[in-house]
């Protein structure tokens, strides 16, 4: 996550600041009585379906991918869906709707491994440590291959992956804001890709116009590079609530200014009893990625009662696990907690699709990307169970917290190098980013056999 420089006003972060005495705080999420809400997020376990940290119950619930009924068992980690219904304040609550719509369809017509970023129908697609992908992975990711991808928009209109699913369809679609509208020709942009809306059908849309939030659909590939749309159809970005609604929303802050912002197109407005959760109202900016929850007002504005900050995940650990806990489970002998918000995928032969903590087992091999809190707790984000291949090494990434050749310590745990250790990169220094691959040892030192430095 990218923090940018660009924050309130002094005037207006020092009034706010004096009102919510230091914009520090959190509130009591274990009121006992239910609440009829809307949440947007992304699934991050089954089990009972949970988003945002919410286990919700969606027997009975209408659940709907692009508007067609679905099951539980089509819904996968990784979707960015909205639920309407009762959120009863102690973690559990009861879906009525549950719905699913993504955000770009097509082929793949460039791979920036790099920057880790691909290009689909003229979009740029950015995946880090939390994108889930299912049915192939960014390595395997080529030119041609159709993907189907939920995410969030950033600032400048690109998709932050959240899940990125290899697809069979032959029907193309992708959302944005039309810009340089051409009624002439009858041609408008979205991003960088030029659709022609020449036969096409409009739904939900009185007259197009610049800055218009809209799904581009066609069977149809491209020509010369224009997408030739059978399809536009309007959409809405933020929430459908009514006044009064309570709303739980994760995203990336766009639109930034000392009058407010956006998360997923939804305007919200910090007022003097907003209250903050791992960050303040300086931690406010473009492409912050925060949870905010609150009420929406007469004009559709959500008012935030509290803004929670997503925390970036810098360190990655592969290798099989020593212990499962109930609320934890211990890695290359550190222990990384787990919360209803850990994501959990299965990319092992058994394939389960509705993996959880209770679930693994001792021994299996599994990658998990963390954080370390303020209090120097390990938090997973997110836990992979994988098919260990013989002989494996298992690997360490992190911030390098110590530095004394022939030795670096990462999370507590000391890397040890030696001649024959191969390096990508200088010596890693405190501060920097450092992966190595390797062993432990019985004493628990990692034994490296390869060392880079990470960007």
């Amino acid at each position: 996550m990218k923090f940018s420089k660009t924050l309130l006003s002094v005037a207006v972060t020092s009034a706010l600041l004096s009102a919510c005495g230091g914009g520090s705080g959190s509130s009591d999420s274990t009121d006992s009585s239910s609440t009829s809400s809307t949440t947007m997020g992304r699934i991050s376990g089954f089990g009972s379906v949970i988003v945002n940290g919410v286990h919700y119950d969606v027997e009975g619930a209408a659940v709907t991918s692009d508007g067609v009924s679905i099951t539980e068992a089509d819904l996968k980690v990784g979707m960015i869906v909205r639920i309407k219904g009762q959120n009863n304040g102690d973690g559990t609550g009861s879906a009525i709707s549950l719905s699913f719509d993504d955000d770009l369809e097509g082929p793949v017509s460039s791979v920036d491994l790099t920057n880790k970023q691909f290009v689909v129908l003229g979009q740029t697609v950015k995946v880090n440590a939390s994108t889930v992908f299912d049915d192939l992975t960014f390595d395997t990711l080529a030119v041609g291959t159709v993907v189907e991808v939920s995410g969030f928009f950033d600032s400048t209109r690109n998709l932050q992956a959240s899940l990125v699913e290899k697809s069979d369809s032959t029907e193309f679609e992708v959302k944005g804001l039309i810009s340089e509208l051409n009624t002439a020709n009858e041609t408008f942009r979205l991003g960088g890709l030029t659709v022609s809306y020449t036969g096409a059908k409009l739904e939900d849309i009185d007259a197009l116009a610049d800055g218009l939030f809209v799904e581009a659909k066609t069977s149809q590939p491209l020509v010369n590079g224009v997408l030739v749309a059978e399809e536009v159809e309007g959409e809405n970005e933020g929430v459908d609530a009514e006044e009064g609604e309570e709303i739980e929303i994760v995203g990336l802050i766009t639109d930034f200014s000392s009058d407010g912002f956006a998360v997923n197109g939804q305007r919200v407005r910090v007022v003097a009893s907003t209250e903050f959760d791992e960050g303040s109202v300086t931690s406010l900016a473009d492409d912050v990625k925060i949870e905010v929850e609150g009420q929406v007002d007469a004009n559709g504005i959500l008012v935030a009662q509290e803004i929670s900050f997503e925390q970036e995940s810098q360190i990655e650990v592969e290798a099989s696990l020593d212990a499962v806990g109930t609320t934890s489970i211990t890695v290359l002998g550190r222990e990384f907690r787990v919360t209803d918000r850990t994501f959990f995928k299965d990319e092992s032969l058994l394939n389960d699709q509705f993996l959880n903590l209770e679930k693994l087992l001792s021994g299996q091999w599994v990658e998990v990307d963390a954080y370390q809190a303020a209090d120097g707790t390990l938090v997973a984000t997110s836990i992979e169970r994988q098919e260990a291949e013989s002989g494996e090494s298992a690997s360490l990434g992190g911030p390098v917290e110590e530095s004394a050749e022939p030795n670096f310590n990462i999370i507590g745990i000391t890397v040890t190098t030696d001649g024959s250790t191969s390096f990508e990169g200088l010596f890693p220094q405190v501060g920097d980013l450092a992966e190595a691959e390797g062993n432990l040892t019985a004493d628990g030192v990692f034994l490296a056999e390869s060392v880079e430095q990470e960007d």
